[in-house]
């Protein structure tokens, strides 16, 4: 199964404006020391799924947390408005087989 993380990634990395200031620097949460700034790292912060008798329903809600990375704080802020803005109200579907759909929420 693809991770919420992965997913996240994958998004941000299909999204022409994000990697306009980060390249392809959108990583799994934490960065590597030394890693080249601007760039983004994805952590996942809480998963729930519902459960029913005959099992897990196989829809998990996944909240991960997006950190932007910069050498001043204003330039961490656009980064985040332009993963916000990508990201707000995206459906997704991933290229891997088979094809895992997601949402994203503010």
């Amino acid at each position: 199964m693809t991770s919420a993380v992965s997913l996240t990634i994958k998004a941000l990395l299909a999204q022409a404006a994000v990697t306009g200031v980060t390249s392809l620097r959108i990583r799994p949460f934490p960065l590597q020391q030394g890693e080249s700034l601007p760039a983004i790292a994805v952590a996942m912060s809480a998963e729930d799924e519902e459960y029913t008798l005959s099992g897990a329903a196989q829809y998990p809600q996944t909240s991960v947390q997006i950190h932007c990375i910069a050498l001043t704080g204003s330039a961490a802020i656009e980064i985040g408005e332009r993963v916000k803005e990508g990201l707000r109200d995206l459906l997704y579907t991933s290229s891997d087989s088979p094809p895992v759909k997601a949402s994203f929420q503010k």
